[in-house]
């Protein structure tokens, strides 16, 4: 069976990469025909996609994720993926993390 390449090239543009605090949102174009699942690669700024290891799974065209620690950059790519076969990168998209989340310290009772 020749691995056909209509749902590795049409699959993953990533729409939209939205940042909510310490989490990122991703979503995809599904593949139409739906591929069995997607599979979510992170990687940090100058290292390489480990595709041994997803960062998530699932059947979704979208999904939420943490995010990268202040001052850092997470980049993404999704693959399709039908029993063995597995699709090439999708588009690659990056988040940088930029705000500081500053904790909230209450006094509790003692002598100031």
């Amino acid at each position: 069976m020749k691995i056909k390449t209509l749902f590795i090239t049409a699959l993953l543009a990533l729409l939209s990469i939205m940042a909510h605090g310490a989490s990122v949102m991703l979503c995809w174009d599904p593949n139409n025909p739906a591929p069995e699942g997607y599979r979510v690669f992170i990687r940090l700024e100058g290292d390489a996609y480990d595709y041994t290891q997803p960062a998530w799974q699932g059947a979704e065209n979208n999904v939420v994720l943490g995010g990268p620690l202040f001052g850092q950059t997470h980049y993404y790519v999704v693959r399709a993926y039908d029993g063995n076969l597995e699709s090439v990168d999708s588009n690659e998209v990056s988040y940088t993390n930029t705000s500081v989340s500053i904790p909230k310290i209450t006094h509790i009772g003692g002598n100031s």
